[in-house]
């Protein structure tokens, strides 16, 4: 028996199963990628595009991906981009590709890289003081990515952290780091909660539910089959 992680996913193998031929066929991107939807990621006999909720905000979302959760259907971004109507991806981590913070950072809003770290403050603090709607700067990738993002891209910029309320996470696709950690929808989820509408944020919740129901359940049975 051996153990295998799949898309932030783990599973147990036999030997036998993981050197067959057809667990390679099964486990491999090419093999499969196919079968998805282009929209949603899951494969199409679990499609959820027809059931999502499409929010409309004053919130701007800019999310800074990094460049090895591009490809992964565990990835929550993707979930995010098809729920609202307001939101922006940047990819990081390329060396010959380099993000311009002149892109991320607007005049038409009030700019907040969202990410507790020391000098954060409560997000509902934050836009008490606010005449503009709020951009957030979302990084999307390990506790660890989201605090050098934040000191190599707005260093010199005096960009104010923000942070919501330690809320439980109820993804079921990656384990959480620590008690607290969220995924990456799950915080836009939270702080949208702050600068929208509860409405907002029963209708990502129940985008969320369905994401995480569909993707869980279509791993069990791809793993059944």
């Amino acid at each position: 028996m051996c153990l295998l992680f799949l898309d932030g996913h783990f599973i147990f193998l036999t030997l036998d199963d993981l050197f067959s031929k057809w667990w390679f066929m099964k486990l491999g991107r090419r093999g499969n990628r196919g079968d998805r939807c282009i929209n949603c990621k899951i494969f199409k006999e679990h499609c959820f595009c027809d059931e999502i909720n499409k929010c409309h905000i004053n919130t701007k979302i800019s999310v800074i991906m990094h460049r090895r959760e591009r490809f992964l259907t565990s990835n929550t971004v993707n979930l995010a981009k098809l729920s609202l109507d307001n939101v922006e991806v940047h990819i990081h981590g390329h060396e010959d590709q380099q993000i311009e913070v002149k892109n991320l950072i607007s005049e038409n809003y009030e700019n907040v890289y969202l990410f507790p770290d020391e000098e954060s403050i409560k997000l509902d603090e934050f836009i008490a003081n606010c005449e503009k709607p709020v951009n957030i700067i979302v990084p999307d990738g390990s506790w660890r990515q989201a605090r050098k993002i934040k000191r190599r891209l707005f260093g010199s910029l005096n960009l104010p952290s923000v942070k919501i309320d330690s809320q439980k996470s109820n993804y079921l696709l990656r384990t959480s780091p620590f008690e607290g950690a969220l995924c990456t929808f799950e915080a836009i989820m939270y702080a949208l909660k702050v600068c929208e509408s509860e409405r907002v944020f029963k209708d990502l919740s129940q985008n969320f539910d369905l994401f995480n129901n569909r993707f869980y359940n279509s791993r069990k049975s791809f793993f059944k089959n």
